[in-house]
């Protein structure tokens, strides 16, 4: 099987995973899901056949890394971009090689001298080089994801817990919208929105 890195691959259930380093001497190829908050995993080659074979991965057109241009990005957006991009050269100028950085103990003395040196928390760098893997490693990728955020088209499961961010100065915590209070709304917006007079929604 020809691997290269940054090789996208898609599951049955739409998960995906990214090839992001190959030893060749070695036979190892180091995995990322790319959905998930984890450290890129290493397989040997026969490992990664069995698992690509196993898992019905096929591989697939990368639509993942941002090719977003500065123009399309804000000044904070640039700005968070650019320090992200910073603590990522920095972790990889202190590792010995770059397999060294899927090492954990090698890993690990990375991410500490980079939270001392940047002043920021052993998660954020973990976040930053995780976004920097799952998303192909150019620069863009270690912007966040949002438009991923919320599962955005899927219809969200009702039960007694209050989804969303909790409320912090009012003890009321809401209600969950269920099929019942999407009628009555659109019921609403049909009789007072939806009409010739197109009322305001304020």
């Amino acid at each position: 099987m020809h691997m290269v890195v940054n090789q996208l691959f898609m599951d049955g259930k739409g998960k995906f995973f990214r090839v992001v380093y190959i030893n060749k001497v070695t036979s190892m190829v180091y995995v990322i899901a790319v959905d998930k908050k984890l450290f890129p995993r290493p397989m040997t080659f026969q490992e990664f056949e069995e698992f690509v074979e196993n898992q019905e991965l096929q591989m697939v057109d990368d639509n993942i890394v941002r090719l977003d241009s500065d123009d399309d990005l804000t000044d904070v957006q640039r700005a968070k971009r650019d320090f992200a991009w910073e603590v990522v050269q920095f972790f990889f100028q202190v590792v010995e090689g770059e397999e060294y950085a899927f090492v954990p103990r090698y890993r690990q003395e990375a991410i500490k001298q980079a939270c001392e040196a940047f002043h920021i928390s052993y998660n954020t760098v973990k976040t930053y080089l995780v976004r920097y893997w799952s998303g192909g490693g150019v620069k863009n990728s270690v912007l966040p994801r949002l438009a991923n955020c919320g599962a955005p088209g899927q219809e969200k499961k009702v039960s007694d817990k209050k989804r969303g961010r909790p409320r912090i100065r009012d003890g009321n915590q809401g209600v969950n919208v269920d099929d019942k209070m999407k009628k009555a709304i659109r019921a609403g917006l049909n009789k007072h929105y939806y009409s010739q007079r197109q009322n305001s929604l304020r």
